[in-house]
């Protein structure tokens, strides 16, 4: 079993592969994809999931623009990879609705309220950090 993590670090997308037993187990390698398309801000936000062979990483810019790229699994020696053979990021075609002013800065949180504001809220946190096994 493999531990992925996806994380934003300087508006830079980042991904690792953590194998859980094995020689290399415990031990983090890290992948960085192609830089994100230039014209809107930087990464605030990452999302992974396993997509048939491969692992789509997904990321939002501080703009609230959507991206999507693509890293080859890890096995058991060989860890993640996000740069060979790497098409770069495709904008996604469906984006989401966007906030008055593009998406939140790293570790903002924003209260939405709906009805009355003391009987119900909803907390929404933009992380730079994601884990997901596979």
């Amino acid at each position: 079993m493999i531990i992925y993590t996806g994380v934003v670090k300087n508006g830079t997308v980042q991904v690792g592969s953590q194998p859980l037993n094995g020689p290399n187990a415990d031990v983090t390698t890290w992948s960085t994809p192609p830089a994100l398309p230039t014209g809107h801000g930087p990464a605030c936000g990452v999302a992974i999931a396993d997509h048939g062979n491969t692992l789509q990483v997904e990321a939002i810019t501080t703009d609230g623009t959507v991206y999507r790229t693509f890293c080859s699994f890890a096995t058991g020696s060989t860890p993640v990879d996000c740069v060979t053979g790497n098409p770069g990021w495709t904008l996604i075609s469906a984006q989401p609705a966007r906030l008055r002013s593009g998406a939140p800065p790293f570790g903002a949180e924003a209260r939405l309220r709906s009805g009355s504001a003391e009987r119900r809220s909803i907390t929404v946190a933009w992380e730079p950090y994601v884990r997901r096994t596979s």
